[in-house]
């Protein structure tokens, strides 16, 4: 039976969350290049034109996810995904409407081209090829403890846009997890999501301080993300609505009292901070000068 009161040797059970230590490390960087644009591509066999997002610059920065605190899925989740009414001709000779997900609209570009400028490619259509093209390059040259992951074009493909739509889905159910009034069904809901999305990935080791520790490489961005949230979710990461009114997004709390989204990579503060404390000081000026 187990103790309602901690003993004596239990009284330290309560100790504060160890944010450092709550992701795994990851044995991939990422190409993020300077500027991307969304084109159409190649004709399919039914005729239809591929969308693609692809590098435009040869110049690059890496996205380094060990050195980088914010939960991706929360990012990828930010990208809109239009909604279109299809029709679909069922067995009986019937025609039925369907709800599409699509990125078509310049809004939703935007957004996913946003997103790609600050952390790269989701490399959602080189997941299957990714591993294949290590193994062979491993045969010849050995495995790196880090492979900087080049992910050049994408294809806007159904296999993307379902990727994004589950994402926001989750999302949606981690920010009732903030708020505390999420359902039993919905928990379900959410955990089978996470486990339908299984990433590809590989387990490896990394030596740190003369000792061996896992390591995980992702054949993807998005892949790492749903890792990510498979993580936060067996450690209980907390959740919190941003302080900044204007934004009102969660965010995965990565130290103590954390009030704001995270920084962008490689910035040392977040926008929405600045942004709040730039209101909060126009708001004080203007009370100042009306006495």
């Amino acid at each position: 039976m187990n103790n309602v009161i901690p003993s004596i040797e239990d009284e330290n059970y309560k100790t504060k969350p160890d944010f450092k230590n709550q992701m795994p490390f990851y044995s991939n960087e990422f190409f993020v290049y300077e500027n991307y644009e969304i084109i159409l591509g190649d004709d399919d066999i039914w005729g239809n034109s591929e969308v693609i997002i692809k590098a435009t610059t040869e110049n690059y920065s890496i996205f380094n996810p060990n050195t980088y605190p914010q939960h991706l899925y929360i990012e990828i989740a930010k990208i809109i995904i239009d909604e279109e009414i299809g029709r679909l001709t069922n067995e009986k000779g019937e025609i039925e409407e369907i709800l599409l997900h699509r990125i078509r609209s310049s809004e939703s570009k935007k957004s996913l081209l946003k997103f790609s400028k600050r952390f790269g490619l989701l490399g959602v259509s080189e997941r299957t090829y990714f591993f294949k093209r290590l193994n062979e390059d491993a045969f010849t040259k050995g495995h790196r403890n880090i492979v900087v992951t080049n992910f050049k074009k994408d294809l806007i493909n159904q296999d993307m846009v379902t990727g994004i739509f589950r994402m926001k889905i989750a999302v949606n159910y981690l920010k009732k997890l903030a708020e505390e009034n999420i359902t039993e069904q919905e928990q379900l809901d959410l955990v089978n999501i996470v486990n339908d999305e299984l990433p590809f990935k590989q387990d490896r080791l990394q030596v740190k301080d003369g000792k061996c520790y896992p390591a995980t490489l992702f054949s993807s961005l998005i892949d790492l993300a749903w890792w990510q949230l498979r993580e936060a979710l067996l450690n209980g990461t907390e959740y919190k609505h941003c302080k900044n009114d204007r934004c009102g997004n969660i965010f995965a709390v990565t130290h103590g009292n954390q009030d704001y989204c995270p920084p962008n990579p490689n910035k040392d503060r977040s926008r929405c901070e600045n942004a709040y404390n730039r209101r909060l000081k126009y708001k004080r000026r203007k009370l100042a000068s009306k006495d």
